[in-house]
């Protein structure tokens, strides 16, 4: 049977009716705002699948100029295209450790827009495709863990936290170069390097001069400078989303046996995207474990690097029945969302593609 499908209309009222919060206005277009940042709502459309090719459980997303994008499903362990108006799904990797296959692919990015970089957590190498042809071209090994990749003209930035060199992440320009790493690292990631194995997801992004990065269980974010190597950070405020609790992850540590009451009570970094050479937008997620999945509301935040602060969080307007994945381009904020439709088994799931504009007037 064809997957369940809701109607646009249904889906767009669903939206502006999970964003309405004190905190949050919700006007009558689908834009959020917190009286200092806003999102606006471009379109929402839903993902054409069929019972051969469907979007499992989606772990990244990325996007090319055209709109398109490209969706890393851990379940299904492959990565789909699918056009900027849902329809044309289409797997693009094969499972396996060979030339253009992957086994446990999660981050991704669009390299100068002609190459997709998908990150495999199963042979720790980014592999490559063209974009047009979707033919393979080839792979860099990277050997670190990687927890996040984006994409710098024709290069990458891999988030990958190593406390043996006190670096946060690595520069890849192509197969033949050596990764070039940097970044600082928190303390309690020095101090603790188990912390730093269990919970160092680290989110990126980079523009011509600077490196930004967030760090799971941290309440700040950073600015590496690569030239003059300075360091700028700024506070993520915690107005409605639950912040980070690094006293958490101590406990953790100490206690393991308290793992089903503590594990994931912190704002989980998402996503970290340039708006402007001296903005950037910070998506995270607040999980909660209902049964065997993860429930949840996500924030926009913005930080602005004159004054070094970050601007009140916004509640994204989009269920929390399943997480989001999220991607970045310019000031446009593009979610993969997914509903439970209630089927007879209990697995039926619509997916869906919206997409804002972020604007931030002041902080």
């Amino acid at each position: 049977m064809m997957r369940a499908k809701l109607a646009v209309t249904t889906m767009l009222a669903t939206l502006t009716a999970c964003g309405g919060t004190d905190a949050n206005r919700v006007a009558a277009d689908g834009s959020v705002t917190d009286g200092t940042t806003a999102i606006t709502l471009i379109d929402s459309v839903a993902v054409v699948e069929t019972d051969s090719v469907f979007v499992g459980r989606p772990n990244a997303i990325t996007l090319d100029a055209a709109g398109r994008v490209y969706i890393s499903d851990a379940a299904a362990k492959r990565v789909l295209r699918v056009e900027r108006d849902g329809s044309g799904l289409t797997p693009i990797t094969r499972v396996g450790g060979g030339p253009g296959e992957v086994q446990r692919p999660s981050s991704l990015a669009m390299v100068g827009d002609s190459v997709l970089a998908v990150y495999d957590g199963g042979t720790r190498r980014v592999v490559l495709f063209d974009r047009a042809s979707l033919a393979a071209r080839g792979s860099i090994a990277f050997g670190g863990f990687g927890t996040s990749i984006r994409s710098w003209r024709n290069g990458l930035v891999v988030g990958a936290l190593m406390v043996d060199s006190l670096t946060a992440y690595a520069l890849l320009a192509d197969s033949a170069a050596v990764p070039q790493r940097g970044g600082s690292v928190p303390r309690i990631y020095i101090e603790n390097p188990p912390i730093a194995q269990a919970f160092g997801t680290v989110e990126v992004a980079r523009d011509d001069s600077t490196v930004v990065g967030v760090f799971e269980g941290s309440g700040t974010a950073y600015s590496w400078h690569l030239r003059s190597k300075q360091i700028d950070s700024a506070v993520l405020t915690a107005s409605t989303r639950r912040g980070a609790r690094p006293e958490v992850l101590l406990e953790l540590m100490r206690n393991p046996s308290k793992a089903p009451t503590l594990m994931f009570t912190w704002s989980f970094p998402m996503l970290v995207g340039m708006l402007s050479q001296d903005r950037s937008a910070v998506v995270t997620y607040d999980p909660t474990l209902s049964g065997s999945n993860f429930t949840g509301p996500a924030h926009v935040q913005v930080v602005d690097w004159r004054t070094r602060r970050s601007c009140r969080e916004v509640l994204l307007p989009v269920s929390a029945e399943i997480p989001g994945r999220y991607a970045m381009r310019g000031d446009t904020l593009t979610a993969l969302v997914q509903h439970a439709d209630g089927g007879g088994d209990g697995t039926g799931a619509s997916t869906w593609i919206v997409r804002w504009v972020i604007g931030a007037a002041r902080c």
